[in-house]
């Protein structure tokens, strides 16, 4: 487990240094998911609820965002709750458009993983190596994959 926190802190870090660049200022949802996600997730919950920002394209991400942070903090409080995380990293995946798809889908592996449900995990990694065959995360989906036998 130790294993996978790291990578995946490694992973978000990453990702956050990548979007940080389009982050609207002042937004705690977008700046600090990966590092503050206790505070990040109440203010992604209200920009969820915002039409203003659920209609113009960043519902998606903002999802992703959220998902990430719940995953950070069940990981970070070493528990095992990690639905809210699940859920909405799948909402993510599921709404058009999704810019964070293949990054979704990474991060639903993890969770699949740290469940022990192996075969989703699979399918996640390899569907993340698909729609994001370069990004940050690819080397870690493939390791994984042969990890888990896939």
């Amino acid at each position: 487990m130790r294993a996978i926190y790291y990578t995946l802190v490694w992973t978000i870090w990453m990702l956050g240094a990548i979007t940080s660049a389009s982050a609207e200022p002042g937004d705690v949802c977008w700046s600090k998911f990966m590092s503050a996600p206790l505070e990040a997730i109440p203010d992604c919950t209200l920009l969820i609820n915002k039409d203003e920002w659920t209609n113009n394209g960043f519902k998606s991400t903002i999802y992703f965002k959220r998902g990430v942070a719940r995953l950070m903090d069940a990981l970070q409080r070493k528990t095992k709750k990690f639905d809210g995380a699940f859920d909405d990293l799948t909402e993510s995946i599921e709404i058009e458009p999704s810019p964070n798809r293949g990054t979704a889908y990474y991060f639903r592996a993890n969770i699949h993983m740290l469940r022990g449900n192996k075969s989703s995990a699979v399918r996640d990694f390899k569907k993340s190596l698909e729609l994001e065959p370069n990004g940050a995360f690819h080397p870690d989906a493939e390791k994984q994959i042969k990890k888990l036998g896939g």
